[in-house]
């Protein structure tokens, strides 16, 4: 099936995804910290191994993951942008444990006075977009992203953020939130206004949602069902998952998991098998 679908069809790796009905649930990346950048050059396709930063710059990266790494955090850096000026200040923003931070510096070589790690950078309590625009990664991303940033930075009055590859090109326009550090997908343009609004009073619109990447993806498969009974997750064991609301605790059952054999993108045009969760789209 794959070869025949390689050599006949042309169609966008997130027009695919569309097609088959593909399930979002559970697709989000498990990120304990995040670590947001801004840089304004070109992101290349694999933009932390081949960028225009300085060498400094790219050690500090390298350092905080690594010492991330160390401490099971599974941290993940970000590139962002924004319409900014050169004179600009640069923004760095950390997310780990439910807290955003944020600070201006006025070059790459203040970060030497950072420890993305610590609790040092002011908190910020404001809502933030982040949505994908990579397009040297995949140009769904670019041309799915791209409106969708331009109204959700108009409607959050420059809360929206450009930002690279948030994984699952297919998914394209994929959005990040903070504080909630949901990820989100397939939130075209014409259907922005509605997406911002319920985040914006506290609403998660499931319809959208990939996953909380502060939780496994079995826990991310099982948070539409926890939060449609205003629940709060608790914990994960085996195939159970067990949240908490006014009532009492309660347990849920990890959805069945199914072959799909999906689009991956549309740079490599590579079809893959994935595991997804067998669950109403």
């Amino acid at each position: 099936m794959a070869e025949n679908l390689v050599q006949t069809d042309t169609s966008p790796c997130a027009e695919v995804s569309v097609a088959q009905n593909e399930p979002m649930i559970g697709s989000a990346p498990q990120v304990g910290l995040w670590i947001l950048l801004e840089v304004r050059d070109v992101w290349e396709p694999k933009n932390l191994e081949t960028n225009t930063l300085p060498d400094a710059a790219n050690q500090w990266i390298e350092d905080a993951m690594s010492r991330g790494e160390a401490e099971g955090l599974m941290p993940r850096t970000q590139f962002i942008r924004h319409r900014r000026r050169p004179s600009d200040p640069l923004t760095v923003m950390t997310f780990r444990a439910g807290e955003l931070r944020k600070q201006e510096i006025n070059d790459y070589s203040e970060l030497s006075m950072i420890d993305p790690l610590a609790s040092q950078m002011p908190l910020s309590r404001e809502t933030v977009y982040f949505v994908c625009t990579h397009a040297r990664r995949d140009i769904c991303c670019s041309r799915e992203g791209l409106p969708t940033w331009q109204r959700l930075d108009s409607l959050s009055n420059g809360r929206a953020w450009q930002t690279t590859h948030l994984g699952g090109h297919r998914f394209a326009p994929n959005v990040l939130t903070f504080p909630t550090a949901r990820s989100y997908g397939r939130v075209r343009v014409n259907e922005v206004d509605k997406f911002f609004a319920e985040i914006e009073v506290g609403s998660v619109p499931t319809r959208f949602l990939r996953g909380n990447s502060a939780l496994p993806p079995d826990a991310q498969a099982c948070e539409p069902e926890i939060l449609s009974n205003n629940g709060r997750y608790v914990s994960l064991s085996g195939t159970n998952v067990t949240y908490e609301t006014e009532s009492g605790t309660h347990t849920l059952s990890v959805p069945a998991k199914t072959d799909l054999e999906i689009l991956a993108g549309c740079r490599e045009r590579e079809w893959k098998t994935v595991e997804v969760y067998d669950v109403p789209v």
